[in-house]
């Protein structure tokens, strides 16, 4: 999951300890841990519905950091660190 290697790279992925709390752990539920993708979309798993649903608004580089699956390298903004509507 991006969620994940983003937090193993030391990276937050929600900012602060209210957002933390709200957090959904990975369910897609949230809509709090939108990245951009700047490179290698082509190695992210295909948009869930969560992320489809939750991101009519979002340009079509942002992707929920916990619904897209890792198959290589990527290069990402942690949009949610960011107030970013």
């Amino acid at each position: 999951m991006l969620r994940t290697a983003i937090q193993k790279g030391g990276m937050e992925v929600h900012k602060g300890m209210k957002a933390k709390m709200n957090s959904c752990g990975g369910g897609g539920q949230c809509s709090s841990c939108w990245v951009e993708v700047l490179e290698g979309d082509d190695k992210l798993s295909p948009k869930t519905d969560a992320e489809r649903a939750r991101g009519k608004k979002k340009p079509e580089s942002y992707r929920m950091a916990c619904q897209a699956l890792v198959q290589g390298e990527c290069n990402v903004i942690v949009r949610s660190m960011e107030k970013v509507q």
